[in-house]
């Protein structure tokens, strides 16, 4: 059922290899956004969700807590290699260490200790264009794993567990559009604090708000940077013009859409 409404949504979703699959689902998403349908749905499952660029991620709650975290932290010393983006996608019955090894191989690297991921055996896949760093923290995770670059001159990246952390609920994808007002764009005001978020999923949650289009015309990357504002009732003007300050982009809306450009 998540998969069917993320593909009828075009909205990019990973689904943790430990979630259930037969649990049963009511879902009714008639004439509701997007993110609080994905909340609700990973509150009644008992699971979370959260955002890694721009895939939803959907597995346990401390998981999902901690996968935006996760991103950051190989960003801040992983080459260059890592960051490409490419486009994932795997054949039914692949083996989980195979699949970890071609993702660490397409960044020019290999993985010391693979055999830290367990046996697993998966139903075919695909992702959109991803960083590659980002498809190996999402498979990771599945195993409480996160990597690390073990020695660059060797290109070569290390499996470690997942560090013990206080139990915590996911933020979910809902605050990142907390307080949006259902009133026309002209008259709205908008209350909204986005922390260490995609920019791309936090402009896509107000676009299908307000039932706009999302223009684009920039990099993939610049989309998706990690950003933070916050604002209090302003309109919504004011409020793309914020996300920009914080992105250092040309964010603006008009009838039909919010346009993002480069900032002349």
């Amino acid at each position: 059922a998540i998969e069917r409404f993320a593909a009828e949504t075009s909205t990019p979703v990973w689904i943790d290899r430990r979630v259930d699959s037969q649990k049963m689902l009511t879902l009714d998403s008639t004439g509701r956004p997007v993110a609080a349908i994905l909340d609700e749905v990973a509150a009644a499952l008992g699971l979370g969700a959260g955002v890694i660029d721009s895939i939803v991620y959907v597995g346990p709650a401390q998981s999902a807590s901690l996968a935006p975290e996760l991103a950051k932290q190989w960003r801040r010393g992983a080459p260059s290699a890592w960051r490409q983006r490419t486009a994932l996608e795997w054949p039914r019955l692949t083996e989980s260490r195979r699949l970890a090894e071609e993702i660490a191989s397409s960044a020019g690297y290999r993985i010391e200790n693979v055999e830290a991921i367990p046996h697993d055996l998966w139903p075919a896949g695909v992702l959109p264009p991803l960083a590659i760093g980002d498809q190996l923290t999402l498979l990771s995770l599945g195993f409480d794993l996160r990597w690390s670059v073990a020695d660059r001159a060797s290109k070569t990246i290390r499996l470690e567990p997942l560090p013990n952390h206080p139990r915590r609920e996911p933020p979910g994808l809902t605050p990142l559009v907390a307080g949006l007002a259902t009133a026309p764009p002209g008259e709205a005001r908008y209350t909204l604090r986005v922390v260490h978020q995609p920019l791309g999923a936090v402009l896509k949650q107000i676009a299908t708000q307000l039932d706009l289009d999302l223009d684009t015309a920039i990099d993939a990357d610049e989309l998706n940077q990690l950003s933070s504002f916050e604002v209090r009732q302003v309109t919504l003007k004011e409020l793309l013009a914020a996300a920009g300050e914080a992105s250092e982009l040309e964010i603006h809306a008009t009838d039909t859409a919010i346009v993002v450009r480069p900032r002349q």
